[in-house]
């Protein structure tokens, strides 16, 4: 019972307890926060590039195969 109201009490001791970070503190916090955010964009940008590059390519290869079978579909049309 006596462990029960000392651990009671550590609790209680502990929330009252509150720690105030300096602004010092603060500004190393959020200088850290931009940094990671600006390392972010650099591998984040290159990535999409390629992303959008290759399905870009893609796309304008199958337009063409496209085209090229219409126009030979034309061409075998107008042989016959």
């Amino acid at each position: 019972m006596q462990e029960n109201k000392f651990e009671k009490q550590v609790q209680q001791k502990l929330d009252e307890l509150k720690l105030d970070p300096s602004d010092v503190v603060w500004q190393n916090i959020y200088a850290k926060i931009r940094k990671e955010k600006r390392r972010r964009g650099v591998f984040i940008f290159p990535i999409l590039f390629f992303v959008f590059l290759c399905g870009g390519t893609w796309l304008w290869f199958l337009n063409n195969q496209t085209k090229e079978q219409q126009l030979a579909k034309k061409f075998i049309a107008k042989k016959n």
